[in-house]
C-alpha cells in the first residue's frame, strides 16, 4: 500500500492500494480524480474501503472514471486500506485524495 496520491495500474488485473490511519468516531472525505482508467463511465473500475480487522466499510462499488466524493465515518481505530481494482483488462490511473472532515 501507499499513501493517498496517485497510482499507476499499468498492468491488466493489477490493483492500487492505498492505506491511511483513522481514529473512531473520525469523519474523512475520501476523492477520486484523474481517473484513466478504461474508457466506461459506470463499470471500468471499483472503489472499496477495507475496515482494520479486513472487513469492508465501503464494499466495492462500481466508479468507472467518473470522479467520486465519498463522506466517511469511520467505526474504529486504526489502518484502513482504499482498494482501486480496475475491471478486465482495463489499465490507467487514478488520484486519491483524503481529507479530515
Amino acid at each position: 500500500g501507499c499513501a493517498p496520491g496517485s497510482a499507476p495500474m499499468a498492468t491488466p488485473g493489477q490493483n492500487a492500494r492505498f492505506v491511511f490511519a483513522g481514529v473512531a468516531g473520525q469523519r474523512v472525505s475520501l476523492g477520486l480524480s484523474q481517473v484513466t482508467v478504461g474508457t466506461s463511465t459506470c463499470c471500468s473500475m471499483k472503489l472499496s474501503v477495507v475496515k482494520p480487522d479486513g472487513t469492508s466499510l465501503v464494499y466495492p462499488t462500481y466508479v468507472g472514471t467518473r470522479a467520486v466524493t465519498l463522506g466517511l465515518q469511520l467505526p474504529v481505530t486504526g489502518v484502513y486500506a482504499v482498494v482501486l481494482d480496475p475491471q478486465g483488462a482495463d489499465t490507467g490511473s487514478a488520484t486519491v485524495t483524503l481529507v479530515p472532515g
